[in-house]
């Protein structure tokens, strides 16, 4: 007797994703729903169940339909077809790899909040922590947000804003107090976060935001933290050197960089160095912050745009790229989400030339390749990539306008 009344399993003929792909997959969906078009009509369908007196938003009218928007785009992409039917299919396949892999229930989580699904379930599991596969302890979302706004608040306070301003005037000679300064507030800060007051705890924690580096609001915070910190320390530096911090703007090549640009000195030289000695001391939170600093030579910068413009032109790229730009006015350097999106780029190519594929090593890459900024050359690779990530004609102009003034004073 066969065990199943049509001879095979429920299961049989789906598509099957390896955990990897169905990370792939999560992220894509993730992408499509973050957007700002998708977001703004998902608002006006929630705010119109909420004006008639209803609070539970688990049954949306309307909601269901639009994330079929997302979904008809991008579940054909992994074997699944761009319908209701594919949809219930793919959650079928998905179910036992949630089950067993807690990145992509992370995912799933994250998706659930941007469809505004209200669920008990996932209130629970945003409340406890349990350790990832290398044994350093895992963040949950809500613990995340929450130690990375206890640690913008400690950095902005008064004392500490003062301590780091007389530390820095005082001179590069300072860069162990500095350090110091910064761990200092990390470590009373990380045991209400469950992480020992340590050098260990940093490490786990720095870990355990590499889980949260695609979600929004956790790039945005530490954003705000990093910029925080540079912003004194520029402002320091200006105050010591007579140059104000404006002059040294090495801004918007692929991304922008997540904080304000390092001092300028009367030469690449001095500037090089400057970089070097404010970069040693920024903290990790949701950012590797190894140190950067490499000078290349006008043929390397050539080669490294080259790679990177094959890799913003691949087909998978700017589909994601067409995702992005979908009702969001291109009136900017970047679109929302695409700083990170260029990063999967950068993070395979810049290591190739001795940078670090983090955001502090697209910074470092940034500041080199502006000593090329008047090459021909240069100037079209950088167009052709500014293009592929979205500029329009203005804002190319713009950025080549702030990138001559600042080469021109450096």
């Amino acid at each position: 007797m066969e065990a199943f009344p049509s001879g095979s399993p429920p299961w049989a003929g789906l598509p099957k994703l390896t955990p990897a792909r169905a990370r792939a997959m999560l992220a894509d969906l993730l992408l499509g729903f973050s957007s700002k078009s998708f977001q703004r009509k998902l608002d006006v369908l929630v705010s119109a169940q909420i004006s008639i007196g209803l609070q539970d938003l688990f049954h949306v009218p309307g909601r269901k339909e639009l994330a079929l928007t997302v979904q008809r785009e991008v579940l054909p992409r992994y074997g699944f077809d761009g319908s209701e039917s594919g949809v219930a299919q793919m959650v079928k396949v998905m179910q036992p790899l949630l089950a067993v892999d807690p990145r992509l229930a992370d995912q799933s989580e994250a998706i659930k909040q941007k469809l505004k699904l209200s669920s008990k379930a996932g209130s629970e599991s945003d409340s406890s922590e349990d350790e990832m596969p290398n044994g350093h302890k895992r963040l949950k979302r809500e613990k995340a947000v929450a130690l990375q706004n206890t640690l913008l608040a400690e950095y902005s306070g008064p004392e500490f804003q003062m301590k780091l301003r007389t530390l820095i005037r005082k001179g590069p000679e300072n860069r162990d107090e500095l350090k110091r300064l910064v761990r200092d507030i990390q470590m009373a800060v990380l045991p209400r976060y469950g992480f020992p007051a340590s050098d260990t705890g940093i490490n786990a924690m720095k870990e355990a935001f590499e889980e949260w580096h695609w979600d929004n609001e956790v790039r945005n915070l530490s954003r705000a933290i990093e910029e925080q910190l540079t912003v004194c320390m520029n402002d320091a530096i200006a105050e010591r050197t007579g140059i104000s911090s404006s002059t040294a703007n090495c801004k918007e090549l692929q991304t922008p960089p997540t904080s304000a640009a390092h001092s300028s000195a009367s030469s690449a030289s001095a500037q090089h160095q400057e970089r070097e000695r404010s970069d040693s001391w920024k903290p990790e939170v949701a950012v590797a912050g190894e140190d950067q600093s490499r000078i290349i030579s006008k043929a390397e910068t050539v080669q490294l745009l080259r790679e990177l413009l094959v890799g913003f032109s691949s087909t998978t790229f700017q589909w994601k790229m067409s995702l992005l730009k979908k009702g969001i006015p291109g009136e900017g350097f970047c679109l929302d989400g695409s700083e990170e999106l260029a990063l999967s780029v950068q993070r395979e190519v810049l290591p190739r030339y001795g940078f670090k594929g983090t955001r502090r090593g697209v910074v470092a890459m940034i500041c080199e390749c502006s000593r090329y900024a008047r090459d021909q050359e240069v100037i079209d690779l950088h167009n052709a990539i500014n293009e592929q990530l979205g500029m329009d004609l203005a804002a190319r102009q713009r950025f080549w306008k702030r990138l001559g003034n600042a080469t021109s004073r450096a």
